[in-house]
Order: C-alpha cells, then structure tokens, then sequence
C-alpha cells in the first residue's frame, strides 16, 4: 500500500483529503506545518508528500526544497489556493504535480496516482551525482 504524508494548516482539508486518499487504498498520514512533516518524514520516508504552498512558519516550498535535498526519492504534489507558483518552481526534481483549491476528488486522486508512478520509477535509480535525473526522463515522456 502506497504512503501518502499530507501537509496542510487546515485541519478540515487535512481531513476530507485523509478520507479520499484512504477511502482509494492509501496509507496517509498527516502535518500540520512544515516542521513537523519534515520530522515524520526523516522517521518514515513516505511515498508521496502532498503539501498545501502556503502555511504559517516555514511554507510548503521550504518543505519541498528539505525533502528533495534530503529525500529525492519521495514525490511531491503541491496544492494551493491560486495559481501563484510559477512553472520553474512546480516542476523541480520530484514535484509531480500541482493542484489548485478548491479541490476535486478526481483531480487528487490522479494527481497521487501520478505521484506513486513517479515514486515507483525512480525507486531503484542510483542516486550519482551528474548522471541524468530520473524526474527529468519522467518529464520528457520516458514515464514507466
């Protein structure tokens, strides 16, 4: 069963993403902030970190940037309220997908699915400094 850590200030879309994401066979847990994901995933590195961008203290970009440097195996879905992280930012090494609030059902759902597929694809890719990055052959169209 795939891991899904969601990051969100809002406890009630914490919640409702919590029932989806299970509810299609997950196994979710859930942050609060940006400090604490980053400690539940030094504990237990999950397969995808689904993070709101903005949330008091450190914002979920500081998060992806902890979690690329230090995890670059685990995918990344971004979710915010607006379309105000540009293009460069989104498509970073493990940033799979991107969701705008409000949220649908469907659109979560693919964008984990999408996420697990990325995470499954670089599961065994050696991590050598300078080799070709695997997101970068995900993102050209060499998908798995």
């Amino acid at each position: 069963m795939s891991s899904v850590l969601i990051v969100d200030d809002e406890a009630p879309i914490r919640e409702f993403l919590t029932r989806w994401l299970r509810a299609s066979k997950y196994d979710t847990t859930e942050a609060s902030n940006a400090d604490a994901a980053l400690a539940l995933v030094s504990k237990q590195e999950p397969d995808v970190v689904l993070c709101d961008v903005n949330m008091p203290g450190h914002d979920g970009l500081w998060l992806m940037e902890q979690v690329r440097k230090r995890f670059p195996r685990v995918a990344l879905v971004l979710a915010t309220a607006n379309d105000e992280v540009p293009p460069a930012i989104t498509m970073q090494r493990g940033v799979v997908e991107y969701l705008v609030k409000p949220f649908e059902r469907r659109a979560v759902l693919a964008a984990v699915s999408q996420a697990v597929k990325w995470r499954e694809s670089v599961a065994d890719a050696p991590l050598i400094p300078g080799a070709p990055d695997a997101v970068d052959e995900w993102l050209k169209g060499g998908r798995k």
